[in-house]
């Protein structure tokens, strides 16, 4: 027994010497491993190292070289060329912009060539916008004094392009703020006859005094917009108050809470765009105007109408018509009546549609193509608004999230006849839980699927024109915008 234990030791020994053996000489070959792959790790991380610097080098070389010949390309561009580039810049920039402001100047500054080509072009210096940012920093507004007054003396005798924002002052002219401002408005002002385009934001006021000089002749004025805090006080009439006395350039007029009056003599010829909004002049006076505007292309209403024109006013070149909830009495009797739109193609709802609409909508059936709403869509409605038999178009601006309901989708659907027969766009559509299928129904019944050639039926001629486009406004479920999209397709 003692002697078998003896072997079983020993060979254990043996074996246990052969297992170290063998292990040491697999440690030695994995540590000799590990410091052949250490050495490759360290040339690859060597190898890292110095491409990253080559790159950066020639990334950095790259970037000067492409510089140099930048430079040298400006360097080489004509004048004129250079001129043009400059303008553009200006031209195209945000007026609402800080940076944008002083881009003349930093342009001037880039070098000597440049200062004189910029200081040799009154249009780049033609861009005027006084948008301050600090409502009490006295700094802010004396530079920005300095830098207009720059910006006129440069311009020399170019057109202007006006921006003045300044909805922060009180009004009240005992105060520094409204003094500085007023001040740095009047310089602008003093230019007045060489406006081009002027958009204007004034705070409320006790008097009319920062825009007197709009009781001068602005002859280069194309474009101008005026919005003042409610005046609390009627709209001005008479010699004392009449504005815009020489315009005969004029395109474009929006006005609101101006409460000012437009003088007699205003030259409204060329206007193409007339907006009057709240507190802007009275229903007399908006007709003045309509009277004297021949080529008159857009209009917009939001004046309370409470008396009809005197006489009958034709506006033939009159081709969108947009009317506010305050002026429904626009386009009911007996004021309907006596506005001639022979051409009138977009009409835009923000009042609620009623009975004492349909001699109107009967009126400019004929020429109507698109039909804008400011608001919800019902049965209601539609009983009044089918009587535009040729609306090609129905769009939702800026309406509420419920824009229609399920019984108007399926009387739009069911109808016979067609509401509506040449509809062929529906846009900006606010879906609401559950219309879903009712949306589905109408595009079934204006898109079904076509008949293979020579074999449609004699009714097909009866049903209505096929949607081409029905869009969302704002977030739909994904399964019904493919539906949509495959229904169009068909």
């Amino acid at each position: 027994m003692a002697s078998d234990a003896r072997r079983w030791r020993a060979e254990r020994v043996k074996a246990d010497e052969a297992a170290l053996v063998e292990a040491q000489a697999r440690l030695q070959a994995s540590i000799a491993q590990q410091a052949d792959a250490q050495r490759v790790l360290d040339d690859v991380t060597r190898g890292v190292v110095d491409l990253r610097d080559l790159t950066q080098s020639l990334a950095t070389r790259l970037h000067e070289s492409r510089y140099a010949l930048l430079r040298q390309c400006m360097a080489s561009l004509p004048d004129d060329v250079l001129r043009c580039i400059f303008e553009a810049t200006v031209r195209d920039g945000d007026p609402l912009d800080a940076q944008g402001l002083h881009t003349p100047f930093t342009l001037a500054a880039a070098c000597s060539r440049w200062r004189v080509v910029a200081l040799a072009s009154p249009i780049l210096w033609s861009y005027i916008s006084f948008v301050p940012k600090d409502e009490h920093g006295s700094v802010a507004l004396d530079a920005a004094e300095a830098r207009i007054a720059t910006l006129l003396s440069r311009s020399r005798a170019a057109p202007l392009h006006i921006l003045v924002v300044f909805w922060t002052a009180t009004g009240d002219p005992e105060t520094d703020e409204y003094r500085a401002f007023n001040r740095i408005f009047q310089t602008i002002g003093s230019h007045a006859s060489r406006w081009k385009t002027a958009t204007i934001y004034l705070p409320e006021a006790e008097d009319l005094s920062p825009i007197d000089f709009l009781k001068g002749p602005t002859p280069l004025l194309q474009e101008l917009g005026v919005s003042m805090g409610d005046p609390g006080r009627e709209s001005f009439a008479g010699p004392g108050t009449a504005f815009l006395p020489y315009t005969p350039n004029l395109r474009t007029l929006d006005l609101i809470e101006t409460g000012v009056g437009c003088s007699p003599r205003s030259d409204f010829s060329a206007l193409a765009r007339l907006r009057i909004g709240p507190g802007a002049c009275t229903d007399e006076e908006l007709y003045d105007y309509l009277r004297r505007a021949p080529v008159l292309e857009e209009l917009s209403v939001r004046i309370p109408i409470s008396h009809a024109p005197q006489a009958r006013i034709d506006l033939p070149a009159l081709e969108f018509l947009s009317v506010g909830s305050e002026s429904q009495a626009l386009i009911t009797q007996p004021t309907s009546s006596l506005l001639a739109l022979p051409k009138l193609t977009v009409l835009f709802l923000s009042c609620v549609p009623d009975d004492s609409m349909a001699s109107f909508l009967d009126a400019v059936s004929a020429t109507v193509r698109g039909l804008y709403l400011h608001q919800r869509l019902t049965v209601e409605h539609l009983a009044v608004l089918h009587r535009l038999k040729n609306v090609e178009e129905l769009a939702f601006i800026d309406t509420p999230k419920k824009t229609i309901d399920k019984a108007t989708l399926d009387r739009l659907s069911s109808s016979d006849p067609p509401i509506w027969p040449r509809l062929t766009v529906l846009r900006d559509l606010a879906y609401a839980e559950g219309l879903d299928e009712h949306i589905l129904h109408l595009l079934a019944a204006r898109n079904p699927p076509l008949e293979p050639e020579g074999t449609a039926s004699p009714s097909t001629t009866a049903l209505p024109c096929r949607l081409r486009e029905l869009n969302f406004n704002g977030a739909a479920p994904g399964w019904l915008v493919q539906e949509v999209a495959r229904a169009l397709a068909l």
